[in-house]
């Protein structure tokens, strides 16, 4: 996700905001059925956690399941998120550095895995876990910053100088001990088993815990709804999944399991019927992102901005300093398309340009 805090122009360039800006709002879905108490620490079912701690005007969840044997956190925000709420309300809670066996990264981007260093420096002897696919921007700040957040830099898509410079301050990693790819299991007291599942979409590498016993699902941005929230409920950004076949996947996987209790890093507790229509309105919106996609390019040859600035005013509404964040999910439907010979890409052009393949349908 993107440096919270701060916004893109319309070209693309990021540029800090003050903490009070409009822009950055939270969505809740009209209709939602939503467990509202925004509590910093609030137990959402037996041994497990939601530890909340404020990003501007939005919010990074944190989730701590706590056995007899071991407890698991899931996710450590920025380095002052860990420093200054996850890691206080872990001792307010009597788990000590010892107890800590398990730190699992849901994914690579910053606000999930800023204060790893910090929780390392608190349980020396914890295992640190994330997707094997994730593992490599687990582990380094500026491979995160070139590789994913700088990959569409040749479409005017990047951050700014000033940008990478707040996300490496916010940004303290460490090593990952462990990478994995999905059905690994955690021990956490005799009778209490949790099990780590691949949700790709968001990234290669997004990882969550599904927990047997409360049905609960920790999904982190595994999957992202129709924007990107804000705490009081205002649309924020679009969602930024970016390979989408992946995404599809990783939400109808969810649907499979069937949670009681859906919950993610920056939306609020959702039961079993709030988490449906939560991937309702998700699949809604990419089917019709790929509506808008298709009517520019029956028009004629697009650039990767000309698309966003096309079909962002038909979602959020989103200030158009936030319309560049959906350049990730436009460039995954783009290469979907691609890969299925609908159009075709071409660099010679600066920036890059669309076109659709005469004849053939999306």
């Amino acid at each position: 996700m993107p440096l919270r805090g701060a916004q893109r122009s319309q070209s693309g360039a990021l540029h800090n905001l003050p903490a009070n800006s409009s822009t950055y709002q939270r969505f809740q879905p009209k209709g939602h059925r939503v467990m509202t108490n925004e509590t910093n620490t609030t137990e959402v079912a037996p041994g497990l956690m939601r530890i909340v701690a404020p990003i501007g005007e939005r919010f990074i969840a944190s989730y701590l399941f706590r056995g007899e044997e071991a407890s698991l956190i899931v996710d450590t925000g920025f380095d002052s998120s860990a420093r200054e709420v996850f890691i206080p309300a872990l001792e307010s809670l009597g788990v000590t550095p010892e107890s800590l066996k398990y730190v699992v990264s849901t994914h690579c981007d910053f606000d999930h895995t800023g204060g790893n260093a910090a929780f390392r420096e608190w349980s020396p002897n914890a295992t640190f876990v994330a997707g094997e696919a994730d593992r490599h921007q687990t582990e380094s700040v500026e491979a995160l910053i070139v590789e994913r957040y700088g990959e569409l830099a040749c479409h005017g898509v990047d951050e700014t100088e000033e940008s990478k410079a707040g996300i490496r301050a916010a940004t303290q990693l460490t090593r990952v001990d462990v990478g994995m790819r999905g059905e690994e299991t955690f021990r956490l007291s005799e009778d209490w088993k949790v099990c780590l599942v691949h949700t790709p979409g968001h990234s290669y590498g997004s990882v969550s815990i599904w927990d047997p016993r409360s049905r609960a699902f920790v999904i982190g941005d595994a999957v992202l709804g129709a924007t990107v929230p804000l705490a009081n409920g205002e649309p924020a950004f679009p969602p930024t999944y970016r390979y989408l076949d992946d995404y599809l996947a990783t939400v109808a996987l969810v649907r499979k399991f069937a949670p009681a209790l859906l919950l993610t890093s920056h939306y609020r507790v959702m039961d079993a019927e709030a988490a449906t229509d939560f991937l309702d309105e998700t699949t809604k919106f990419v089917d019709e992102l790929q509506s808008s996609i298709d009517s520019q390019l029956a028009e004629g040859p697009q650039t990767l901005t000309s698309i966003i600035n096309g079909a962002a005013p038909l979602f959020g509404p989103w200030d158009p300093t936030a319309w560049p964040y959906l350049g990730l999910p436009v460039y995954g439907h783009v290469e979907r398309m691609q890969a299925r010979g609908e159009l075709e890409i071409d660099h010679s052009t600066t920036p890059p340009t669309v076109r659709s393949v005469a004849g053939v349908a999306s």
